[in-house]
Order: structure tokens, then sequence, then C-alpha cells
């Protein structure tokens, strides 16, 4: 049987795992991570040093790189190293994310969005309503605020406009179920740009797609906040945390970030801090070439 591997229970994962004795494993990496002789005839072996790309004329150790921070290690480790890891892993790590000291202009950004993860009570022990705010300066992604509340679903309305005035968000992104079905429907026609957000996939295989681009350096984070230390505490524990609402909230941003086009130089309508429209030349995004905010003229 010839293969790629592509997660840890695929059909290569599942013969092992029903008769590891019985079959002869050759796994070729990409990338030799180790000294290793193949045999490849009678009294014939390939050997390959460790740190060798495998076809360096087809890609080269440099176009391997490329594509590792580009997918991630975690599904490099997989489809190019053959060696796909067990989902519970951590996920995201400290050191990839850049610092700032000093909080950015809110104008010197080509947008600013605001993610949402609502939660459906607001018990003890129950899940936050979890925003994230976010500036974009070309692909990078900067963090500029994170809250989490557990409020009455009247209350929890109230913040979301409040904090996206506060913020002249471009955007707000609602996940599309549960309280945030109503708050979807609450919100329309109160001068704010929502999107709803329907999430496709569990919430590990969501969270492996945004660690790539963490990973990259694309994001960066205060250097301090006051939300800061619970922000990372989940972050970094994800999928072991108790509760996983900012980072639902982070990864719905980012993944929807991936899929839109920034322009430049367009009439755009933005929330004033007392809730009435104001136009100005500006930056506005475009899905799918349209822009979101075609609607208001």
């Amino acid at each position: 049987m010839v293969s790629q591997r592509v997660h840890h229970d695929d059909l290569i994962g599942h013969l092992l795992e029903i008769d590891p004795n019985g079959w002869t494993v050759v796994e070729i990496p990409a990338i030799a991570e180790e000294d290793r002789d193949y045999i490849i005839g009678e009294d014939e072996y390939y050997f390959r040093k460790a740190g060798e790309p495998l076809h360096a004329q087809l890609e080269s150790l440099e176009i391997l790189e490329n594509i590792k921070t580009s997918v991630g290690s975690f599904v490099f480790q997989s489809q190019y190293q053959q060696n796909p890891m067990p989902p519970g892993g951590v996920l995201f790590k400290n050191d990839w994310f850049p610092r700032y000291k000093k909080t950015p202009f809110l104008k010197s950004f080509d947008r600013i969005v605001e993610s949402w993860d609502t939660a459906s009570s607001i018990g003890s022990d129950a899940a936050y309503s979890a925003c994230t705010t976010w500036g974009e300066r070309g692909n990078k992604r900067t963090l500029l605020c994170c809250q989490r509340h557990r409020l009455e679903f009247p209350d929890l309305l109230r913040v979301i406009q409040s904090s996206a005035r506060a913020h002249w968000a471009h955007a707000i992104l609602i996940e599309n179920k549960s309280s945030g079905q109503q708050a979807i429907q609450s919100l329309r026609g109160k001068n704010l740009n929502i999107i709803p957000i329907q999430p496709v996939g569990d919430k590990e295989s969501r969270a492996l797609q945004a660690s790539a681009i963490i990973e990259a350096g694309r994001v960066e984070i205060p250097q301090e906040a006051p939300w800061l230390p619970e922000y990372l505490d989940e972050l970094l524990k994800f999928p072991h945390c108790k509760y996983k609402d900012q980072v639902d909230s982070t990864v719905q941003y980012l993944l929807w970030a991936e899929k839109t086009t920034p322009k430049f130089d367009v009439r755009m309508t933005r929330l004033s801090s007392d809730g009435c429209k104001e136009v100005y030349k500006d930056n506005y995004f475009s899905r799918n070439g349209r822009g979101v905010f075609d609607d208001f003229f």
C-alpha cells in the first residue's frame, strides 16, 4: 500500500492500530529527520543525511520551508513528514506571537474587525460571551482588545453595539448558531455591519488551520494588557482549557480574514461614537469582489 499520511486515524493509522506488527512501514519524509539508509535493491542502498530534501530538483529545502510556513508545522508534519500528530496536543505557542508595546492608532489600520463567540447561558460555570478586536495592515493581524462577559441577552446586545462603536469596527463577526443567531437577527437595522459566520468542522480542526497563520508570525499581541494573561492562558492550553470562547473568537476571525480582500480609497460608512453614520474616504473590504458596504449607497 502506498499512501500519504493526512491524519493519525487515516487508513494507514487504522490498519496499524488493528495489526501493528503485521506491516513493514517505510516512511519517506520530505525532509530527512535523521541519517538513514533505504534498501532499494539487492545489496543496493540509498543514503539520506539529516536535513536533506527528498527531491531537491523538484522541491528544494527552501521551497519545503516556505510550504511549512504556509501550512503550519502540524499539517507539514503529517502530509510532508508522514508523522501525523494525534489530537489533544497544544496547538499554539507563546513565542509565535510578536509583541507590540504601544497601542497603534485605530486609523492606522486598513480595517478593524470584531469577532464574537456568544454564550447561551449565564450560569457560574457557563461559557463566556467573548469578543476579540482586530486591526489589519496588509496580511498582519493585530489583537487590540479581548473581552468576555456573562450577560443577559439584552445586555449582550448593548455591549456588542457599544464595543463596535468604541472601536470604529468595519465589521462584526458573529457565529451563526444558538444565541449568535438571535443576536444577528436582533442587530439587523442597527447600522452595524453584521457578518454571520457558519463554522465548518470541529473546534480543533479550525484551530489547526488558524495555528499556521499564528506560527508564521502574522498575529501580534500587546506586550501588556489587563486581559492578556487570561487570553494567553486559554490559548496556550487549548484544547485542554476549561473555557474556549476566546480561542473560538480568535480562530473565527483569523479564518474569515484569510478569505477577504482589502481595498483602498473607497468611500465607506463607519459608525461614529454616537451611533450616527459618517461617510468619508478610507479603506474597506470586499467579499468575492463586492463591497460589504454597498448596501449603504
